[in-house]
């Protein structure tokens, strides 16, 4: 079938959006004026609206409304959703069954925006993943760092297993 445009609208206005990162069954876009939307599945949380007994929403609904910040990233992993705000701060929800959401729970889904602890003091400047991945990854001004999945050792670090720290990928000094 053909492509169709997602229509969200918010108090009445079309939302203009900037940035759409699709995970598995959700997705997750940030509109013009760097508000947080979520729309899809939402059986590990993903959508980060955490109502009870709805497991799918077909319009886009907004999430972190009370952050004043703009954001200025988004990204979606298989049953995760990630956001970077203007000052530097993380957020995440859904999935953490391989510690992707980088926050220091270990609870398996979380169903409400979580700080990315993980990125405490590292000043991220934007966030990635994929949409079958439960790796994540932040762009930082000098180098980038993972968190999450590695058993493949899809970190390039030299190692695998699962890390529930930020470990350093990528970094141009070295």
């Amino acid at each position: 079938s053909a492509p169709s445009y997602v229509n969200g609208m918010d108090s009445g206005t079309f939302i203009t959006w900037v940035d759409v990162s699709a995970g598995e069954k959700h997705n997750i876009g940030m509109s013009i004026t760097g508000r947080i939307y979520t729309w899809g599945a939402s059986e590990s949380g993903q959508i980060g609206l955490a109502k009870e007994g709805v497991s799918a929403y077909t319009i886009p609904g907004r999430v972190l409304d009370t952050v004043t910040e703009p954001a200025i990233s988004v990204a979606a992993s298989f049953k995760s959703s990630f956001v970077i705000f203007n000052n530097r701060t993380g957020y995440s929800w859904g999935s953490n069954t391989m510690g992707e959401l980088g926050s220091s729970t270990s609870i398996s889904m979380v169903k409400t925006p979580t700080i990315i602890s993980v990125l405490n003091g590292k000043n991220p400047k934007s966030i990635s993943s994929g949409a079958f991945s439960r790796s994540v990854y932040a762009d930082l001004s000098s180098s980038v760092v993972a968190w999450g999945d590695n058993t493949k050792g899809q970190f390039g670090i030299g190692s695998t297993g699962s890390k529930y720290t930020a470990v350093t990928v990528v970094s141009p000094s070295s």
